[in-house]
């Protein structure tokens, strides 16, 4: 497979030209995380987005009890290939938002966030096509995050 497929095929990269993708491909590092491995956690410092090529990840977050004083983990949603996950390494404060656990065997591409916005500063036609893919990603996060914390209240679990 060419280093650019998998980005072309990230909500993310896939409004970039074959010219941009090549410039993105040096940024992206193939890495394997075993199952039940994190291959990030909340809060932690976000140094790389990952574009999921094969397995599934479980997307989590800790929500605290009010009434218990306690905070217990959260499942989101579950990823497979094609997704991009970490993207919040793009975003001040540059800090995972959730926590991401193969369920399996997973082999990712990790992207250099630095990197990469670094080629975003000099080339503003694919910062602004990235910003785009990013805004899909924000929204459809959002929304995944908005029906499961939802159905937590309703079931007056947190």
């Amino acid at each position: 497979m060419a280093p650019t497929q998998p980005l072309a095929a990230s909500s993310l990269f896939n409004n970039l030209s074959v010219d941009q993708l090549e410039r993105v491909a040096p940024l992206a590092q193939e890495r394997v995380f075993p199952a039940g491995e994190y291959i990030f956690r909340e809060d932690s410092t976000a140094t790389e987005l990952f574009l999921v090529l094969t397995g599934q990840v479980l997307l989590t977050m800790m929500v605290v009890q009010p009434s218990r004083r306690v905070a217990r983990e959260v499942n989101i949603v579950t990823c497979g290939p094609q997704k991009t996950l970490g993207f919040w390494a793009l975003l001040p404060p540059f800090k995972y938002r959730l926590s991401a656990k193969a369920t399996v065997d997973v082999t990712c591409l990790a992207v250099d966030a630095e990197g990469l916005k670094r080629l975003m500063d000099q080339d503003k036609h694919l910062a602004g096509e990235v910003w785009r893919g990013l805004i899909h990603l924000l929204m459809e996060r959002h929304d995944q995050m908005a029906e499961v914390l939802a159905y937590e209240r309703s079931q007056r679990l947190y």
